[in-house]
C-alpha cells in the first residue's frame, strides 16, 4: 500500500493483518456488530463480556491510509494496531474510519472491534494448548447510503492439517449511523430473504456452476437471515458470502444485481438500487 493518501468512493484496498497469540488476553464484546462465521471452529470457550473493547491503540497512524465517502461525508480509513495483552509483539489490527460522521464512524468500529476481539477470545480461551495464530484482511466497500467491511482470515493451530477459515461483514448506514442487518434490507423481512435466497441460487448457477448442485452449497442457500449474515451491499449489487461450513469450499461469493431485487427492497438501499444498471450477476471474491 503506498504511503500517500487518496480519495475513492467506493472500493477500499484492504490492509493484512497478523497476530500471533500464544497465552490469554484481556477482551470484550458488543453484541449487535458483525455478522460472522467460523468454518470448523476449533474446540473453545470463549469468554466475552457486554462492552465492546476499549483497549488502546498502539498505532494509529493515517500514514497507510486512504478515504472512503458516502451520504456526503469524507471518511479517512486507517490501520489501527491494538495490543492484545499477551506481549509486546502480539497485536491485533483492524480497518477502521475517523473524521466524517462522528456517529457513523463510532457505531462502524465498534462492530468491526467486536469481531477481531471475538477471535482473539476465542483462541486465547481455547482448550487447545498447541501454538496459533490468527491471520485476516479486511476491505471496505461504500454507497451512497453505506459504508461495509467484510474481514476474512485463518485461524491456524501447529499441527492441524489445515486452517480455520473465518469471515464477517459489517454494514452501517451512512445517514442514520446504524448497523444494517441483511431483513432491514426489504419491505418484507422473510419475503424478501426468500426472494433473495432465489436470487443468488440463480447467480450460483451461472457464476460457479460447479457448486450449483452440491448439496452443501443447497442448504447454505436455504431462506434464512442466518444463511445470508454475509453480505456487501456495492453501486452495482448485493455480494453475498455463502457460508458452506466446510474448508475445502469456503465462502464463495456471487454478487447479485439490485435490478434482480428493485420490487423487494426497502427504503434503505432503494435510491442505490434505483441508479444501479440491469446486469447480469457476477462472481467476486470469497474466501
Amino acid at each position: 500500500m503506498t504511503k500517500q493518501t487518496m480519495t475513492v468512493t467506493r472500493a477500499v484496498v484492504g490492509l493484512s493483518l497478523a497476530v500471533a497469540l500464544s497465552g490469554c488476553g484481556a477482551g470484550g464484546s458488543n453484541g449487535g456488530g458483525p455478522s460472522s462465521a467460523v468454518q470448523q471452529r476449533p474446540s473453545a470457550s470463549a469468554a466475552t463480556t457486554g462492552g465492546a473493547s476499549t483497549a488502546p491503540a498502539t498505532s494509529a497512524e493515517p500514514a497507510d491510509s486512504t478515504t472512503v465517502q458516502s451520504a456526503g461525508s469524507t471518511y479517512t480509513v486507517r490501520k489501527v494496531e491494538v495490543p492484545n495483552g499477551v506481549g509486546t509483539s502480539d497485536v491485533a489490527a483492524s480497518l477502521e474510519l475517523s473524521g466524517g460522521d462522528p456517529r457513523v464512524a463510532e457505531v462502524f468500529n465498534r462492530g468491526v472491534r467486536t469481531y477481531i476481539q471475538e477471535q482473539l477470545d476465542a483462541v486465547n480461551h481455547s482448550d487447545d494448548p498447541r501454538p496459533h495464530s490468527v491471520h485476516s484482511t479486511g476491505k471496505l466497500f461504500s454507497t451512497d447510503s453505506t459504508i461495509s467491511e467484510v474481514i476474512s482470515g485463518l485461524i491456524s493451530y501447529q499441527g492441524e492439517a489445515h486452517p480455520f477459515k473465518i469471515l464477517a461483514t459489517i454494514t452501517t448506514n451512512a445517514h442514520t449511523a446504524a448497523p444494517i442487518l441483511i431483513g432491514d434490507l426489504f419491505t418484507d423481512r422473510q419475503s424478501g430473504i426468500t426472494e433473495l435466497a432465489a436470487a443468488t441460487t440463480e447467480a450460483t448457477k451461472q457464476v460457479h456452476p460447479q457448486l450449483a448442485d452440491s448439496p452443501t452449497i443447497t442448504t447454505a442457500l436455504q431462506p434464512t437471515e442466518k444463511n445470508f449474515a454475509n453480505w456487501i451491499p456495492t453501486p452495482t449489487g448485493i455480494q453475498i458470502y455463502i457460508d458452506t461450513g466446510l474448508y475445502v469450499y469456503g465462502y464463495p461469493c456471487v454478487e447479485v444485481p439490485w435490478s434482480r431485487l428493485r420490487p423487494a427492497l426497502g427504503p434503505t438501499m432503494r435510491p442505490v438500487a434505483e441508479k444501479a444498471p440491469d446486469a447480469p450477476p457476477k462472481a467476486c471474491t470469497g474466501l
